[in-house]
């Protein structure tokens, strides 16, 4: 993902991982290799907020926005 695009819910984007990987990656990794071993799987890393945005001038029913979906980073 570029470093700029929209932060997750936790309100960290993509730059905040990249630029300290070096840091945190590590524990995102366990976090990941935890999940998998216990078969469970943290409902909120999953959360997505979807928005609709305009497509034109006019706006007068839904068919006039486009839906756009906001995934998380890790």
């Amino acid at each position: 993902m570029q470093a700029d695009k929209c932060p997750r819910p936790d309100r960290f984007n993509p730059y905040f991982y990249q630029h300290c990987w070096h840091t945190y990656g590590h524990k995102v990794y366990q976090g990941g290799c935890q999940w998998l071993a216990n078969d469970v799987f943290p409902p909120h890393v999953n959360s997505t907020n979807i928005t609709f945005i305009p497509k034109g001038g006019t706006h007068v029913s839904m068919k006039y926005r486009r839906p756009n979906a906001l995934c998380n980073v890790v």
